[in-house]
């Protein structure tokens, strides 16, 4: 099976899932015993929607905002199911302000991932500093996957010939674009999360990365 078509498939067995999920708990449970509550299936199909964005919305901006986008993605599914809810348990009641709670229960949850990802970044940068000259086109947080299947957190700069990995006790490793023969992305749950990049001495570095779409765009441009 091809990469794209288990990427596909995950991302069908997601939805399905969801849906099941969805129209059970609404159907045979909430409409009997419960009230209504912000769905968890709301932040998945919020992530559905962050996967999407980030891999056609591949502008500097939206790699600058990605943390208010993930936000927005993950309010505009709740308030999606949200509003599916209040048809399903027939309460039309207060409409307006019962989806402006969905989409702010999604949007604050939101902030918050981004809020852990942005400390994480500061961190790293304490522990880690990139000392060259050049200033660096992006920089992110990133993590590689090492030959003896450890994991080395640190950051990613990306310069105009070399991409360069840096993590602290560790030694820097740079890798010249001209040297990367070929790049792949690998998927988490329909979400794009690593960066592979194949270089001309057969060796293969792999690295985690926010938005591996818009790095690959950047080496490529």
């Amino acid at each position: 099976m091809t990469t794209k078509a288990k990427s596909l498939l995950t991302t069908s067995l997601i939805i399905i899932s969801a849906i099941g999920v969805y129209l059970i708990t609404r159907l045979f449970i909430l409409k009997n015993f419960g009230h209504h509550y912000i769905p968890m299936e709301g932040v998945l199909l919020g992530f559905l929607l962050i996967g999407f964005y980030q891999q056609k919305l591949l502008s500097d901006w939206a790699f600058r905002f990605r943390y208010l986008l993930n936000a927005v993605a993950l309010g505009l599914g709740c308030a999606f199911l949200g509003l599916l809810d209040l048809f399903i348990l027939d309460d039309q009641k207060k409409l307006v302000l019962q989806l402006v709670f969905a989409f702010g229960s999604g949007f604050i949850w939101g902030l918050f991932l981004g809020l852990i990802d942005y400390y994480n970044i500061r961190k790293r940068r304490k522990s880690v500093s990139y000392t060259g000259k050049e200033h660096p086109l992006i920089t992110g947080r990133a993590g590689r996957l090492n030959a003896d299947k450890s994991y080395s957190h640190g950051l990613a700069f990306l310069l105009a010939k070399k991409m360069v990995f840096l993590a602290p006790g560790e030694p820097a490793q740079e890798l010249v674009i001209k040297q990367i023969n070929r790049m792949e992305i690998s998927k988490a749950f329909s979400l794009s999360t690593t960066l592979i990049l194949h270089l001309n001495t057969s060796e293969t570095v792999t690295l985690n990365l926010s938005m591996p779409y818009y790095w690959m765009k950047k080496l490529k441009s």
